[in-house]
């Protein structure tokens, strides 16, 4: 059976706002088109919140797109919601929020786990999240990845997983290196920097696989988009055997 390629994009949006402090959705739509992308994970998407005009931003992106999909609230903020998007090109539909652990006062996280129809045959987990930040502290984060081991161990081990987003941590993290006991990271040492966007020092966005005997990793990049948000995009080309 010839294997199945995908192109796989993972992108902060920062709720649309760029760097120049303009809100203009058109130039990160026209980026995912441009990507030829046929699933792209999104963080820090804006429905209805007062910042950002009351905008259904997830209903553009697809418009934009033209691409559908389906949104994962993380919290209700200012008059809206605010969370993680995924856009496909295949069938999709969400399958669970799994919420993360967090200290009190910090921001509510979660693995927005969707179910991704390639064929009648071929189907694979997409899981699309955004991890705390905190610069000086890993406890929230190194939590989640407790969270993430056990919700796997739930899963079948042969299912087609992709585990996408911004991690909040760089390679040499616990965070990573707890990633890479169950995943294989795209770019593995090739890896290249993603914040900020104007002027990277750090790669803090990962596209990651399982199993690894079920994926080749044709082509890894961080898209040179330097403006549309405070994080640079992260592209791979994959197959699926």
């Amino acid at each position: 059976m010839p294997a199945t390629q995908l192109k796989i994009l993972t992108y902060n949006l920062h709720h649309g706002e760029g760097l120049d402090k303009v809100i203009d959705l058109e130039r990160i739509g026209r980026l995912i088109r441009e990507s030829r992308a046929d699933i792209v994970a999104l963080q820090e998407i804006d429905r209805g919140c007062q910042r950002t005009g009351g905008v259904d931003q997830f209903a553009e992106y697809e418009r934009l797109s033209g691409m559908r999909g389906v949104f994962g609230k993380s919290i209700d903020y200012q008059g809206g919601e605010y969370g993680l998007g995924v856009l496909s090109r295949f069938p999709a539909r969400a399958v669970e929020s799994v919420m993360l652990p967090r200290r009190e006062g910090r921001e509510r996280r979660q693995l927005f786990v969707t179910k991704v129809a390639l064929s009648d045959a071929d189907k694979l987990l997409f899981i699309d999240t955004h991890l705390d930040f905190d610069e000086q502290n890993d406890t929230d984060r190194m939590k989640s990845m407790d969270v993430l081991d056990d919700w796997l161990a739930a899963q079948p081990a042969e299912t087609p997983m992709l585990l996408c987003g911004d991690f909040n941590s760089r390679p040499d993290t616990p965070v990573l290196e707890r990633i890479r006991r169950h995943w294989s990271v795209a770019g593995g040492d090739a890896q290249q920097l993603t914040f900020p966007a104007n002027a990277p020092v750090e790669t803090i966005d990962y596209i990651c696989l399982r199993p690894a005997e079920r994926w080749n990793v044709v082509k890894y990049e961080v898209i040179e988009e330097p403006v549309a948000s405070d994080h640079r995009p992260v592209l791979v080309e994959i197959e699926l055997a």
